[in-house]
Formats: C-alpha cells, sequence, structure tokens
C-alpha cells in the first residue's frame, strides 16, 4: 500500500495514535494524544496483553502500528483484532528506513515505541491482520519442512566435502552416525509432509485452493502448500502488488547518465524462490509457461531472466486462477492428450496391456468354439 505523508493538521485530526515494540517478553506502547505522550511496557503473556487492550481502549484508540517480529506479535495482533483495535504490521524495514530519513539515531524499545507512534500519523492505515488457525499451523508446518530440507542440504554437502577432500577411508562411526541422522531427517520431512496434506484435507476451502492451484503443470504440492500458507494475498493483490510482494517485480536502478539493470529484490524471499523452481518445470512442460519461456529467449534474454519472467507470469496465472474458482482447463486438456499419446504408443505400458488382453479374448472363447465344432 502506498505511503502518504500527512500535514501536521491532518494528523491531529487522527489522534490518538499509538505504537508498540513488540520484544519476547515486554510490549513498550507509545500513544500520542495532542502534545501528551503517554509510554507504558506490558509483559508480552495473556494478562500482560489484556491489560494493554484495557489501557490503550481508556484513551480511544482504534489503530496501533507495530513491526512483523515473527513469531511475537502475532498473539498481540490477534488480541488487537479481537477486541476491535487495527493492529497495523509493518514491514521493520519500512520503520528503520522513515526513522533514518528523519535523523532518529537514538534507540531503545521505549523510543522505538515512540517513533512507530509518531510514524503511524504519518502513513496509510495497512491491511487489517487478519487470523486464521488452520493457515497459521500451516504455516508453521511449512516453515518446519524448510528447516529440515535445509539440515538435509547441509548434512550431503559435508558427505561430499569429505569425500573430496579426504582420500582415505571415512571414520566408520563417523559415518554410520551421519547416515543414520539424514535418514532420521529424510523420515521426519515425509511426516511433515503428510502432516501438511492431512491439514490440507481438513479443511475444504484450503483444499479447493490447493487442488486448483495443482491443475497448473510445474506446480507441485510443496508449491501449492507454500503459497497457500504464506501468501493469502494471492487471491485479492492486484498484477503490482502481487510482483512487489512476491520480489519479481523488476526494480529500475537508473541515476542521470548512469543506466543499471532493473533487477528483482525485496518481498518474501520463500514465494520468490518456489516459484523460481516451479517456473523451471513449468517453462518446460506448461503450454503457455513454454512458448513464453521460448519467446524471451528468442528475443535474447538469458533463460535465467526468462525464467524470472516466467515465475512472474505464472503467479499471474496462479492469482487468476483462486480469484475465478477455475481449474488451468489447458493443462488437463495436454495432460489427457499425453495420455492418450503415450497410451497408442508402440511398446507403451497401455498398448501392452491392450494387446495382453485381446490375446486373452480368444483364448477365453475357445471352450464354446471347441464345443460348437463337436
Amino acid at each position: 500500500m502506498p505511503t502518504t505523508i500527512l500535514t501536521q493538521a491532518t494528523a491531529a485530526r487522527n489522534l490518538p495514535l499509538a505504537g508498540i515494540d513488540v520484544g519476547s517478553k515486554h510490549l513498550d506502547l507509545h500513544i500520542i494524544v495532542g502534545e501528551k505522550h503517554m509510554p507504558r511496557r506490558f509483559q508480552n503473556s495473556k494478562e500482560g496483553r489484556g491489560k494493554l487492550i484495557r489501557f490503550v481502549k481508556q484513551h480511544q484508540v482504534t489503530r496501533i502500528v507495530m513491526e512483523a517480529t515473527g513469531a511475537y506479535h502475532r498473539a498481540i495482533a490477534r488480541s488487537l483484532e479481537a477486541s476491535g483495535i487495527h493492529a497495523d504490521v509493518r514491514n521493520p524495514a519500512q520503520i528503520k528506513h522513515f526513522a533514518l530519513a528523519k535523523g532518529w539515531i537514538e534507540k531503545n524499545d521505549q523510543i522505538d515505541a515512540k517513533h512507530i507512534a509518531i510514524i503511524a500519523s504519518m502513513i496509510d492505515p495497512g491491511p487489517r491482520y487478519i487470523h486464521c488457525t488452520t493457515r497459521e499451523r500451516l504455516r508453521a508446518l511449512v516453515t518446519l519442512r524448510e528447516q529440515f530440507v535445509g539440515m538435509r542440504v547441509a548434512l550431503k554437502n559435508q558427505f561430499h566435502a569429505a569425500d573430496v577432500s579426504s582420500g582415505e577411508q571415512p571414520d566408520e562411526f563417523v559415518e554410520a552416525a551421519s547416515m543414520a541422522t539424514l535418514n532420521h531427517i529424510k523420515d521426519q520431512i515425509k511426516c511433515i509432509e503428510a502432516e501438511i496434506l492431512a491439514l490440507i484435507e481438513s479443511d475444504p476451502e484450503l483444499l479447493a485452493k490447493y487442488e486448483l492451484m495443482l491443475s497448473v503443470q510445474g506446480v507441485g504440492k510443496v508449491t501449492a502448500a507454500t503459497l497457500l500458507a504464506e501468501f493469502p494475498e494471492l487471491e485479492t493483490a492486484n498484477r503490482k502488488q502481487l510482483a512487489k510482494l512476491a520480489g519479481l517485480a523488476p526494480i529500475i536502478s537508473q541515476s542521470g547518465t548512469s543506466k543499471g539493470k532493473a533487477s528483482i529484490k525485496g518481498g518474501r524471499s520463500s514465494i520468490r524462490r518456489i516459484l523460481y523452481c516451479s517456473a523451471k518445470v513449468a517453462g518446460r512442460h506448461q503450454p503457455t509457461l513454454k512458448a513464453f519461456m521460448e519467446k524471451r529467449i528468442a528475443a535474447g534474454h538469458s533463460r535465467k531472466q526468462a525464467t524470472v519472467a516466467c515465475a512472474h507470469k505464472l503467479l499471474r496465472m496462479l492469482s487468476a486462477i483462486l480469484k475465478t474458482k477455475t481449474p488451468c482447463r489447458e493443462s488437463a486438456a495436454t495432460a489427457a492428450a499425453t495420455r492418450s499419446k503415450n497410451a497408442a504408443a508402440p511398446g507403451s505400458a497401455a498398448a501392452r496391456r491392450s494387446a495382453g488382453a485381446s490375446a486373452v479374448a480368444p483364448a477365453a472363447a475357445s471352450p464354446a468354439l471347441a464345443a460348437s465344432a463337436t
């Protein structure tokens, strides 16, 4: 959402203002009413959050700005929204850069809360914090799976480095322990993936969206689950917002006579990474994206540039599918055509089964023929 700088008179009409600096143990609140500043500290616990909400209601605060701090801000954001107070969760980089632009270099929890409250008067209200228990659990499972995949990659890299650097036979105990750890990680990944699928299937709305995304060739179960968990704006945001949120929008970098190349940056790295991997597959198999990829490469773009553009187009395609609630018919038709082609191909499994069935039919009829002959 674009940021608008307001005049002091306009800001005064929007008072009272409030900001929270969220910590693992404390919630530093700062309320501004006219010229009066009211800093308070509360425990980041159920009891502390209840006291904070009662305090802000006494001063008729309707919107509180805070930074996204991983797991720590979610509980207070949920509590505020449940109480009818707008929890305006912001990217920490936005708050940091705004403070630097104002020349605010002092920093502690209380000062940060004050700065956030002042910034609240200068920016448009952001979207409301939407709490969904199923989606939050799905996000936790997707994050856990990503962490285990990272551990698996690190362990495999260690094996490879040990094989390359040492020409000697590795220690048997170390090798056995490492292999046992690797196998345990693989088993845990399978368990997490099964739990993710079970969770999606338990929610009819999520399951419908999941199946719609899987209708696109190149979009697998991991991609669909990740988008469901970490990209709730996929079916509501417009094209430009989608590109910025996913970090796939080309950002221009030019000044005077210097004309740098546009590059992608920012956004959610997990979404950008998963879409890039899916685009590499979809660009080879999904008809529309394959033609788009070939056109880009023919125009002189590198394969990496073409894949990024393909990821951008895939993102828009998935968004359109969810908005219209219509599966990708092109992919379904292509899959059916591929199955028919494979079935008709000589030597295919389907052809062998058909030949086997035709060979069995006369054998089954042979007793009747023998009886008629006699």
